[in-house]
């Protein structure tokens, strides 16, 4: 089983023990005192395996693969943009400008 999946679970089963322990406090088979202890270990375990979670997350994803896509493309825009139909330069230029922007063949400005 993958770290996340495994995290995730455990993430459950501890937000489960809070749930339980809640129902249990209410039906008066609990100590407050007791249930304070029960929620104040379970948020820090919850505390700690979201950390985890994010860890691994993270190590999943290379930043540098997408910064080198997104730069790429990024230099081509110009290349795109001058062979583009008129439809993909509205798109194109959204893409950057996403308020609705008129130009009358002079100024631009924004659409209200």
């Amino acid at each position: 089983m993958p770290e996340a999946k495994v995290y995730k679970k455990q993430l459950d089963d501890y937000s489960n023990k809070i749930i339980i322990a809640r129902e249990l406090l209410l039906k008066g088979e609990l100590d407050g005192s007791d249930y304070r202890i029960i929620k104040n270990d379970c948020e820090r375990q919850i505390s700690i395996l979201e950390g985890k979670l994010l860890n691994s997350s993270s190590k999943n994803i290379g930043i540098g693969s997408i910064l080198t896509k997104a730069l790429s493309n990024t230099s081509m825009l110009p290349e795109l943009y001058q062979r583009a139909d008129i439809q993909e330069k509205r798109t194109i230029i959204s893409s950057m400008y996403p308020e609705n922007l008129t130009f009358d063949g002079e100024q631009h400005r924004l659409q209200e």
